[in-house]
């Protein structure tokens, strides 16, 4: 699992390509976050992920990805 909980501050980050599951709230108010890449692994995106991160304009899918569910308002306000 991740979370970075309004870290209002984040601009980028590397998620390591073992995590499987981005939790509820994980991104939540990141407003300052702007390209993130799901890696292949991840099989589920939780409620409210990325809600509020405004500035999020790019998002990208590794390659044979396993990604299986969003959650509900998962990318609202982006």
């Amino acid at each position: 699992k991740i979370s970075f909980y309004e870290c209002i501050e984040l601009k980028s980050i590397s998620i390591p390509s073992t995590i499987k599951y981005i939790d509820d709230y994980g991104f939540y108010n990141c407003s300052k976050l702007e390209t993130i890449i799901i890696p292949s692994l991840v099989e589920s995106i939780g409620n409210y992920s990325f809600y509020g991160c405004s500035n999020l304009i790019n998002i990208s899918f590794e390659e044979e990805s396993q990604l299986k569910s969003i959650g509900d308002y998962s990318f609202y306000g982006c």
